[in-house]
């Protein structure tokens, strides 16, 4: 089975060309609390573990990730 499906933010917190921005204060916080391993294990519940679902997961995002200006990607050609 193969499918595609439309999930807004489903690379958080990096970017996705055209449609939002990195999420850089997103980076820096992981960086900030998962400096021992207690301390992932209590940011990964509260980012991963205890998340119910996406729109969940989405409320907890503080962060402005719109662009002002779309952009597309360069055509890539792999394999030639």
């Amino acid at each position: 089975m193969t499918a595609v499906v439309e999930c807004p933010f489903g690379a958080h917190p990096s970017p996705l060309a055209g449609h939002y921005n990195r999420d850089n204060g997103y980076y820096l916080d992981y960086h900030r609390r998962t400096a021992t391993q207690e301390a992932f294990n209590e940011w990964a519940d509260e980012w991963v573990y205890d998340v119910e679902n996406r729109d969940e997961y989405l409320e907890q995002i503080d962060a402005d990730l719109s662009i002002t200006d779309p952009t597309v990607a360069a055509e890539v050609q792999y394999g030639q």
